[in-house]
């Protein structure tokens, strides 16, 4: 299936909005999925950048728990002559005398990353609710039967529409989010601008998202 994109609205949010999706690679259809690099979108930064952006907005880790390279130290399979090449290779400036002890102090100091939330991720450290895992499932309803290829039983009647013109007809009838809790859900997403730009525009302008941070705000969304 073609995915029909809307022509988009320029806006202050557009170069956000478009790096925020070079950053998502593209793993459709999914029967092809398998074969697309996980971190395409990434690959044209340092890995440890590529790492740490991940830890920030993904709330996740590329590499293994500090747990485990503290017991490759201690045990030996990491040397120092290892740590001392991936100073250099780096281009570090630190050059410690005892590199195992060094190391051990930074994989021992407390995590500083500072991590985006949605929303929805800070209703639910905040309140104790369950919003994330609802709002994963609405988006995975809605996309799998806007993608569906015949499969179901019931096929989406606006699938000619983009996505999220699609989205936005599904969603003014759709009572679920109001019986989870989310009051007045169908009347406000009527209320939603026609273009997927103009409604992330609306959103973030109603949310006073600080600009420098919205490319890791709508990444993690």
């Amino acid at each position: 299936m073609t995915l029909t994109l809307a022509a988009p609205a320029e806006s202050h949010y557009t170069p956000a909005i478009d790096e925020t999706c070079r950053r998502i690679p593209p793993l459709w259809p999914l029967q092809n999925f398998v074969a697309v690099n996980p971190f395409l979108g990434l690959s044209d930064m340092p890995f440890a950048q590529a790492a740490r952006l991940l830890e920030r907005v993904a709330h996740g880790t590329i590499l293994m728990d500090t747990n485990y390279y503290l017991a490759c130290l201690r045990q030996g399979s990491i040397s120092p002559a290892n740590i001392r090449a991936a100073l250099s290779e780096c281009a570090s400036v630190v050059d410690p005398t005892d590199p195992v002890s060094w190391l051990e102090e930074q994989l021992e100091a407390p995590d500083r990353a500072q991590r985006i939330l949605s929303v929805a991720d800070w209703l639910d450290h905040s309140r104790g609710t369950s919003w994330a895992p609802f709002i994963v499932d609405e988006i995975s309803k809605w996309c799998s039967s806007y993608f569906d290829q015949g499969q179901s039983s019931w096929e989406m009647p606006w699938k000619n529409l983009p996505l999220y013109q699609a989205w936005k007809r599904a969603a003014e009838i759709d009572a679920n989010p109001e019986v989870f809790g989310l009051g007045d859900f169908r009347r406000r997403v009527k209320g939603l601008p026609e273009s997927e730009n103009d409604a992330i525009e609306y959103s973030l302008d109603r949310l006073n998202i600080p600009h420098e941070t919205v490319t890791d705000f709508l990444h993690r969304q």
